[in-house]
């Protein structure tokens, strides 16, 4: 890890390559490594920095209330080696009523931001944001919030 500790998960291949495994990765294992060789008296080698940026919900949408007939937000921040192909807001895992909704997605270096904003709300339920992301390396990531309506 650059600038960071040495993480001593390299196991010897042979007698000239290694191999690094990490094995549990989450958004706190994003990070540039490199490897490096120590040649006793011949000195040191340094191999190129290899960046790993690891997809997942940098920042959930948080629960929120809101009195019937107003206004209620859910913003959700992503984060991924790429932006995502697709971004979707459900309700209940139903398709949210874009009617009475809207979404504006920036990107941002590795964080893609979406904010759906619901305009008029009346029901009580749980929003969830979900980002499609192609391959090769593909999946879904998503991450959801309780919005509670009163009155």
């Amino acid at each position: 890890k650059t600038g960071g500790q040495d993480l001593g998960q390299g196991s010897l291949v042979n007698d000239y390559k290694s191999l690094l495994v990490l094995s549990s990765v989450d958004l706190t294992t994003t990070d540039d490594y490199k490897c490096v060789a120590d040649y006793n008296d011949l000195g040191t080698h340094q191999s190129e920095i290899a960046s790993l940026i690891v997809r997942g919900i940098q920042s959930h949408p948080v629960a929120t209330t809101a009195v019937k007939t107003n206004t209620a937000r859910f913003t959700c921040v992503i984060r991924g080696d790429k932006a995502p192909s697709s971004i979707t807001w459900s309700r209940d895992d139903e398709a949210v009523d874009m009617t009475t909704a809207s979404v504006a997605t920036t990107t941002s270096g590795d964080d893609t931001t979406t904010v759906l904003t619901l305009t008029n709300v009346m029901t009580t339920g749980k929003y969830k944001c979900s980002a499609q992301f192609e391959s090769p390396v593909g999946g879904v990531v998503s991450g959801s919030a309780d919005l509670t309506v009163l009155g």
